[in-house]
């Protein structure tokens, strides 16, 4: 299913364990207006059924790529030779210093509690 992917779409977005529904709705609008998918991984903090993004008022939404993982586990599975960028407040490097390429990831963490050590 995903070793296609890589090089199909220029990034891909992803979101580990999201709390804050606004902000994956807001970068949900930003990946169907661009083409980019978004992933969410593990455990969300609210619900994304098609009864509460109808109620949400998300009209964009059946226009994304969306893809849901269990774990970044099964994810990097998915995903083969994938180049994945990690961001991070407490990073040594600026994201802007990142050379992205043609099919990554860029990968963020919770609001609140950013990516799990185990990732980082």
């Amino acid at each position: 299913m995903f070793s296609a992917m890589k090089d199909t779409f220029p990034l891909h977005i992803v979101y580990v364990n999201p709390q804050i529904p606004q902000n994956t709705g807001s970068t949900a609008r930003l990946c169907a207006a661009t083409a980019v998918p978004l992933h969410l991984v593990g455990e969300l903090g609210f619900r994304v059924d098609e009864k509460s993004v109808r109620r949400a008022g998300l009209d964009y939404w059946p226009f994304m790529k969306l893809y849901r993982h269990a774990d970044m586990r099964e994810l990097w599975t998915q995903a083969g030779g994938a180049r994945f960028h990690y961001f991070s407040k407490t990073a040594d490097r600026p994201y802007y210093e990142a050379r992205f390429e043609y099919g990554d990831y860029l990968v963020f963490g919770a609001e609140t509690t950013g990516l799990p050590k185990e990732i980082l």
